[in-house]
């Protein structure tokens, strides 16, 4: 039988024998789509945007698959100077538009340009894209990608310290630089010193952005319990403490920590 004509069903039968017979490592996933750099060869054509869903929509069943699943990608960056007006340029070039036409002093500061630019980069590395896609807010100003439910992230930054976690389920994270705290603070925390303070203040941060809630509403009263929900509790900086929450089986990669210079 000649094959000419029957390409588009032998592909489909030949993903669908992938699919249902292939042990889907993480490696396996890596291979399969070059890197995860077919993103980025699929979406720089309008024409290819179909194409480029459904294989974005097969790689991720392909990770859900697997027994490995996909580990929760970490990064970081200190800012230990003031940005040049040339780093601020190109900084806020990678802010997403709802971020660009907004005039207040907050949605342009040095940690909120790099937090954005760690984003893209991220991003780029693990999917391939060239540009954050558009970004939706929650009721409290949880951000999400509503065109990739399954692409989760969330940003952090703490007086010159910025986060991010990237992961395919809700994710939570939190910065703090340690400082003192008031002994009226350790009390309400029943820390025993500043350090145990920002242990327990990661932690409740990290879960009520995990569950896209105002941390504010809940500093007064107990966290309810979630089935399942973890928090890692670790050190990016020597002066650093940060909070990973999650509700998968997912565990973190090494921590990657970049400079401005590598995000520009």
């Amino acid at each position: 039988m000649p094959v000419k004509g029957h390409g588009v069903l032998l592909s489909l039968i030949c993903i669908r024998i992938l699919y249902a017979y292939i042990p889907y490592t993480s490696k396996t996933v890596d291979f399969l789509f070059f890197g995860r750099k077919i993103s980025k060869k699929f979406s720089a054509r309008r024409k290819f945007d179909r194409i480029y869903r459904f294989l974005y929509n097969f790689r991720r069943k392909c990770c859900a698959k697997g027994a490995e699943g996909v580990n929760i990608r970490l990064y970081a960056v200190r800012l230990d100077r003031a940005l040049g007006e040339a780093e601020t340029a190109a900084l806020a070039h990678f802010l997403p538009s709802e971020r660009k036409v907004r005039s207040d002093r907050s949605a342009h500061t040095a940690e909120t340009l790099c937090a954005y630019a760690l984003l893209r980069r991220a991003l780029h590395d693990r999917y391939g894209w060239e540009k954050l896609p558009e970004i939706s807010r929650g009721a409290h100003g949880k951000p999400y990608f509503a065109a990739y439910p399954d692409v989760c992230f969330s940003l952090s930054h703490s007086h010159g310290a910025v986060l991010l976690a990237v992961h395919d389920h809700s994710i939570g994270a939190d910065i703090e630089r340690l400082r003192p705290v008031s002994e009226q603070m350790r009390a309400r925390f029943q820390a025993s010193d500043d350090v145990s303070f920002w242990q327990l203040w990661v932690q409740r941060e990290s879960r009520c952005k995990r569950r896209g809630i105002s941390a504010v509403s809940m500093r007064n009263g107990e966290m309810p319990v979630v089935p399942n929900e973890r928090v890692f509790v670790f050190s990016p900086f020597s002066d650093s403490l940060a909070g990973i929450c999650t509700d998968s089986n997912a565990e973190t990669d090494k921590l990657i920590r970049l400079t401005v210079d590598d995000l520009i």
